[in-house]
């Protein structure tokens, strides 16, 4: 078995006009690139267990797929300056959630994991330092699927 980061990315796009018009979509990852890390992260556990002093106990689950996704990407990655601009523009107004989409780059192009109705939750730390630094981008997602 074989894994490489090089084959994912990671695709992040909007339906409002008017982010789009800041950018169509935007992509990290790929070969040669500046990405980090990807993570999909869901919040809740879907199943719980409680138990009693009298020897019962109840399953129960969640169905939430509430959850965050975390992009670790370098300061000079392209498509970082524009993602800035976006985080600065929902700053400033209201607008849809972005999807983001984790996709193999191996020509199936399939799903890994995708996240609806995403919100930067904060534009990362700009460090200027001796040597380019990485970023953690924070996107906290109405719903978080795993596979196609």
């Amino acid at each position: 078995m074989r894994y490489s980061l090089a084959k994912y990315i990671l695709t992040i796009s909007t339906k409002d006009a008017r982010i789009r018009d800041i950018f169509k979509e935007l992509t990290f990852g790929g070969e040669g690139t500046l990405v980090g890390s990807v993570t999909f992260s869901r919040q809740n556990n879907m199943w719980d267990t409680s138990g009693y002093a009298t020897g019962g106990y109840i399953h129960s689950k969640n169905l939430s797929k509430i959850g965050t996704v975390t992009l670790s990407v370098n300061q000079l990655a392209t498509n970082v300056g524009k993602l800035i601009a976006a985080s600065e523009a929902f700053f400033g107004g209201d607008y849809e959630g972005f999807t983001l989409t984790l996709t193999t780059n191996d020509g199936q192009k399939a799903t890994v994991a995708s996240a609806i109705d995403c919100y930067i939750q904060k534009t990362p730390d700009q460090g200027f330092e001796s040597q380019a630094q990485n970023q953690t981008w924070t996107f906290t997602c109405g719903e978080i699927n795993f596979g196609s």
